[in-house]
């Protein structure tokens, strides 16, 4: 087993407690924050649902009310020349081209938009994108009538996010130099939008978990919500 950093063995004697509400581990996070860098702020939320039921499969999305800065490169997938989505803020336009380049795995975007009338297309890359996340979908706000609106959103902060094959979601929510009340927001906002995507048929707590770290700290461990 691989031990620990003397850093990580310090900062360990700080989580004292089992389990903190908001307030407190907001403060703890801010304190565990000791690299010279800016660390991401991660929360993994471990829900109550079967991961193999494609019904409670969880996907979304949220727009954070304090954005964190991070350059997203947005494409789309049209058959309709339209220079300007360019100058407003996509990085890559294409169709046939576009779909040659993800077969062959050239995927050099962080987002995929397309429209409905377009996406049957994609169907023969679905593996390629499907692997990666990157599948336009409904939930996610990547199938859209409105190019225009939905690269305004992805570049102010917009996230999506799903629950992996163990019923867990994983996003991060802000940065260490997010002041408290910018972190609590954040905090906040994600567990609420979450709390809203329970399927039908769920018995019992919708969450089972929440942790909160930061990109290397230890994990902390929120009142159950």
């Amino acid at each position: 087993m691989k031990k620990n950093s003397k850093r990580i063995e310090n900062l360990n004697k700080f989580v004292n407690n089992s389990i903190y509400n908001i307030d407190d581990a907001i403060l703890l996070i801010k304190n565990l924050s000791t690299t010279s860098f800016i660390e991401s702020l991660e929360i993994h939320i471990c829900l109550n649902i079967n991961s193999k039921n494609i019904k409670q499969q969880i996907k979304g999305n949220i727009l954070l009310p304090n954005v964190i800065k991070k350059n997203k490169r947005i494409a789309i997938f049209t058959d309709e020349l339209n220079n300007n989505l360019i100058n407003l803020g996509a990085n890559l336009v294409g169709y046939e081209d576009l779909l040659t380049q993800i077969s062959l795995g050239n995927i050099n975007f962080d987002v995929l938009l397309t429209n409905k009338k377009n996406m049957s297309k994609l169907s023969s890359v679905g593996r390629i994108l499907g692997t990666k996340g990157l599948m336009p979908s409904l939930k996610n706000g990547t199938i859209t009538d409105n190019f225009e609106n939905s690269i305004n959103e992805f570049n102010s902060g917009k996230i999506n996010y799903k629950s992996d094959k163990f019923g867990i979601v994983h996003l991060i929510f802000g940065k260490s130099n997010f002041s408290f009340d910018q972190i609590k927001e954040n905090l906040i906002s994600v567990i609420e939008n979450i709390s809203k995507t329970k399927p039908l048929g769920i018995k019992g707590k919708y969450f089972k978990s929440i942790y909160i770290c930061t990109t290397m700290s230890p994990s902390i461990k929120l009142f159950n919500y």
